[in-house]
């Protein structure tokens, strides 16, 4: 992640799992090719590991927020972020 440089947040490892939502088909044609599925919202998870600062954390949320990718999607779509940290909550700040 390029604000975890920036900002000199040293990382494990990282992983990101996305997992979408998408309109259900309630009414309307069964033909696949009639019909108009959507996405309606990204869920994005963010797995890293080591000791981290809840401060840390608001900077990893908000650089995942904040990227190009996610600027680009919203609006059209929905991104709901959460960050999933595998190790102790530390005091310090990175």
């Amino acid at each position: 992640m390029g604000v975890a440089y920036e900002k000199n947040i040293p990382l494990g490892s990282i992983e990101v799992d996305v997992k979408r939502k998408q309109n259900l088909l309630g009414i309307g044609p069964k033909d696949p090719l009639q019909r108009s599925l959507k996405i309606t919202e990204l869920r994005r998870t963010i797995h890293v590991t080591g000791p981290r600062s809840r401060q840390e954390a608001d900077v990893l949320l908000w650089g995942a927020d904040n990227c190009p990718v996610s600027n680009s999607l919203e609006g059209a779509i929905g991104i709901r972020t959460r960050l999933q940290v595998d190790g102790p909550w530390t005091g310090h700040v990175g």
